[in-house]
């Protein structure tokens, strides 16, 4: 990745942020910001002028908040929309994925998705597990028509 700003270039390398994502900016901007300067809440994809953010609509199989399971301040475990059961430590890049509600064959056949047209995949604000676990972890993303 690269800062363009005037004449200065500087790279950012997973050395100087530990850690491995530069597309995120969930974690990545935390470790990034006081190291360079940054306010908490810069955006990094402004500061660095990067042209593509990548999004997506809310696809979980079933559109509702995460439920919470276990929270503390290095880690959650939740239940998301695709009725996974995911553990989050806030220190690492990757989520665990715990349990699937789908663990029979049986589960499988009957597991019936919502809507794809309702409107609050694209309209609403709320919990999604593609934009809202990662390398990050967000809850509430903008609708997807802001992002």
């Amino acid at each position: 990745m690269r800062k363009s700003k005037g004449c200065a270039n500087h790279f950012i390398t997973r050395k100087e942020t530990g850690f491995l994502s530069a597309t995120s900016t969930g974690e990545f901007s935390r470790a990034l910001a006081p190291g360079a300067g940054l306010a908490k809440e810069t955006d990094i994809y402004r500061y660095y002028d990067l042209d593509w953010t990548v999004t997506v609509p809310n696809m979980d199989p079933h559109v509702k908040q995460f439920e919470i399971l276990e929270e503390s301040s290095d880690h959650v475990v939740l239940r998301t929309g695709f009725e996974a059961v995911i553990r989050k430590q806030f220190a690492d890049p990757m989520p665990a994925f715990l349990k699937f509600e789908t663990d029979t064959i049986e589960k499988l056949e009957s597991f019936r998705f919502d809507d794809p047209r309702d409107d609050r995949r694209y309209c609403a604000a709320g919990d999604n597990q593609i934009a809202g676990v990662g390398d990050g972890f967000a809850r509430n993303s903008e609708p997807w028509w802001k992002r």
